[in-house]
């Protein structure tokens, strides 16, 4: 029977100066850029979802899961 043990959580606060909150402020602001190039929008979201797909296959070797490829078609 598996125990649960109890960890307390600490809040990260960098210093407002520090290399840390410079990189959260730039990815903030990336997310808000939208999606442009040159590959029609249909091929990437194609793309993307095999690369979603092999990722997860990835993932659940690594973790042991028995899951096979034929499921995810």
């Amino acid at each position: 029977m598996s125990k649960f043990n109890h960890y307390d959580l600490k809040m990260v606060e960098p210093e407002f100066g520090s290399e840390l909150t410079d990189l959260i402020i730039e990815l903030d602001y990336l997310r808000k850029k939208s999606l442009m190039g040159s590959t029609p929008s249909r091929v990437f979201f194609q793309l993307k979802h095999i690369f979603h797909t092999l990722e997860s296959v990835g993932s659940a070797r690594i973790e042991g899961n028995r899951t096979t490829i034929a499921r995810y078609c």
